[in-house]
């Protein structure tokens, strides 16, 4: 058994944490960094296709609304649980606009994390839509547990995860967004157990958060 020391800062690292331990880490200003020069290079890009999809009808003199198009891959980085963990990158397929499967893969500060599922989407993903709203299931890592100084106790652990996405895009052809997703862990009794061990072996932990949130940016295809 570990002998705790009461000075040490434990705590149970869940997705809704994330944000509290990147202040620590370099890595949060790289993340931040990065996303802003694609946004900025993404602007930049919807700019140009600006002009190109109007026709002007000679006979009535009005502009025609562009045809419809349909995107079939999204590709996008963030944080959060659709990311993988605390920050990572997420791909998914797009077979029909209201139906998507994706998978995410990132960091979990003490380990890989991944989660892969499907979404509904009550708002097709096609060109028309500035926003979106999706509904989604996956599965993966949505929990973890960090004791400081004390590695025996970092585990992640594996469940379903409900949630509801939103979607806010840009571009010419509405293939460039920002996402803003809240999800709710289902944690099983195996993340319940491992609090009560480190509890019992003296530490002070934080119960898990209900509500997890992912942020990030994504390009369709």
């Amino acid at each position: 058994m570990y002998a705790f020391d009461p000075n040490e800062t434990i705590a149970v690292v869940t997705p809704i944490h994330a944000l509290v331990f990147l202040k620590e880490v370099s890595v949060f200003k790289v993340f931040v960094s990065v996303l802003f020069l694609a946004g900025i290079c993404a602007s930049s890009l919807a700019s140009e296709e600006v002009g190109t999809q109007e026709q002007i009808s000679t006979s009535t003199e009005k502009t025609q609304a562009p045809a419809t198009r349909n995107h079939f891959l999204d590709i996008g980085t963030g944080l959060g649980l659709d990311y993988g963990g605390i920050i990572g990158i997420n791909v998914a397929y797009i077979p029909i606009p209201y139906l998507s499967f994706f998978v995410g893969t990132g960091w979990e500060l003490m380990a890989f994390g991944w989660n892969t599922g499907i979404k509904i989407h009550a708002i097709p993903e096609d060109s028309r839509h500035v926003f979106r709203i999706n509904f989604k299931i996956m599965y993966g890592v949505n929990g973890a547990t960090s004791v400081v100084n004390a590695d025996g106790y970092d585990k992640v652990f594996l469940g379903f995860t409900p949630g509801i996405g939103f979607e806010f895009m840009f571009g010419s052809n509405k293939s460039n967004g920002f996402d803003f997703d809240l999800n709710f862990p289902i944690h099983g009794s195996d993340l319940d157990n491992e609090i009560k061990i480190i509890r019992n072996d003296g530490a002070t932990i934080s119960d898990p958060l209900p509500i997890a949130i992912s942020l990030g940016y994504h390009h369709e295809f």
